[in-house]
């Protein structure tokens, strides 16, 4: 909770409360771009612990890539369709005042990318302990 909240809480004591506002509406479509990873993710975990102590290392490599390959695929998808019509999207679902948030989901939108195409990385790092 207070991890996932953090940013706003900053924004909100750094600028203004339309800018808070704004930056809320750009994290929480931010947060569906990340979903591809985090269920893929979910969904690959108890094969990675048991691929980890099978000393099975390339067929557990495969499997991380796919699952990367996978997520990638889907999350750019995601991206495509809301820098083609995020202008539109925004506004409609959270009405006009939060059409600011666009190039905020847009630059939020790059990051998430960058992340999802690391794929497991971090879980795997921490199920081997490290």
């Amino acid at each position: 909770f207070l991890l996932g909240n953090a940013g706003l809480w900053i924004v909100g004591y750094l600028a203004s409360a339309q800018d808070a506002g704004v930056y809320g509406v750009a994290i929480r479509r931010f947060n569906l771009l990340a979903l591809p990873l985090f269920v893929i993710n979910m969904a690959i975990e108890p094969k990675i612990i048991a691929l980890r102590s099978s000393e099975n290392p390339r067929q557990l490599n495969q499997i991380l890539q796919s699952a990367a390959g996978l997520a990638l695929a889907v999350s750019v998808a995601v991206v495509l369709v809301a820098a083609a019509a995020g202008h539109w999207l925004v506004p409609a679902a959270f009405g006009e005042e939060y059409a600011r948030a666009y190039p905020y989901l847009m630059i939020l939108a790059v990051g998430c990318l960058v992340n999802v195409w690391t794929g497991s990385a971090v879980n795997y790092l921490l199920i081997a302990g490290n």
